[in-house]
Parts: structure tokens; sequence; C-alpha cells
């Protein structure tokens, strides 16, 4: 099992849900109930030595740290 951030875009209600990685059904929010307007919410995780740490000035689109390992 996984977990995985949605966001309901009718009252702005951020959950998590721990599901299979094969599951890619769309929960129902919480809060109001939605399943029409939920969408996953896709974070940066900083795997150890796997961040980009060499000193350069680029900045990461998708993390507002700018230093995700995703960016390179």
């Amino acid at each position: 099992m996984a977990s995985y951030d949605f966001e309901c875009s009718v009252c702005q209600e951020i959950f998590t849900v721990a599901k299979s990685m094969n599951d890619d059904s769309i929960p129902t929010c919480p809060v109001c109930s939605s399943n029409q307007n939920v969408s996953r919410v896709w974070r940066c995780v900083n795997l150890g030595g796997m961040s980009n740490s060499g000193g350069s000035s680029s900045s990461c689109s998708s993390c507002s740290g700018g230093n995700c390992g995703s960016c390179h």
C-alpha cells in the first residue's frame, strides 16, 4: 500500500488515501463527498542523496524548495 494525496476542487480539502499502486480509481472527498472534482496532488520527495545539491542556481518548477530529487 502507498499513500497518495488528493485535493477536492469543490471544497479545497487535501486528504491522503492509502491504496494499492495498481488502483487508479478516484477517491471520494471525505468532507463534501464529491468524486467528480478530485485530483491527485503531486509532491516532490527528497530521497536523501538524490537531491540536486551540486551548487546549481537552477530552480525546480515543480516544487517550492527548488531542490527536489527530480531537478537536474
